[in-house]
């Protein structure tokens, strides 16, 4: 059961950094709360946001005065890949984060997992993943 924001945060980021490590030539990342900036245009790079957007009491308490409290919100990965490679790396890096967030089956429930195709963005073409999440805080 997760126990607080940050834990499932963690959970969430853990689950997306196995995709970036397995990956060949090394992906850039760029987490929500790091000054990084994105690179010079001669590498593929991506942004990672996990944003908590609501919760509320999900059940009544029981003798040990604790409830469940459902909280969810929304995951937006940011794919950057070199423009002159097409789609095809873009597709791929793409269907792998929705595909490890889809199989998920800790804690954190991933669902309405989707693509969505932005278009050139200077050196790069722009792709996003977007996920919502949802897991039960018990206090």
């Amino acid at each position: 059961m997760i126990e607080n924001e940050a834990q499932a945060r963690d959970e969430v980021l853990t689950l997306l950094k196995e995709v970036i490590d397995a990956e060949v030539p090394v992906l850039y990342a760029i987490y929500d709360d790091t000054e990084k900036e994105p690179p010079n245009g001669t590498a593929r790079w991506i942004r990672i946001q996990v944003v908590h957007s609501y919760g509320y009491r999900s059940s009544l308490s029981g003798p040990t005065n604790q409830a469940r409290h459902r909280q969810g919100g929304v995951v937006l990965i940011e794919l950057y890949t070199l423009r002159d490679g097409g789609l095809t790396d873009s597709d791929r890096l793409a269907n792998l984060f929705a595909l490890k967030m889809r199989t998920h089956t800790e804690s954190v429930w991933f669902r309405n997992v989707h693509p969505e195709e932005v278009g050139s963005d200077g050196s790069w073409f722009h792709k996003n993943v977007i996920a919502e999440f949802e897991y039960d805080l018990v206090q």
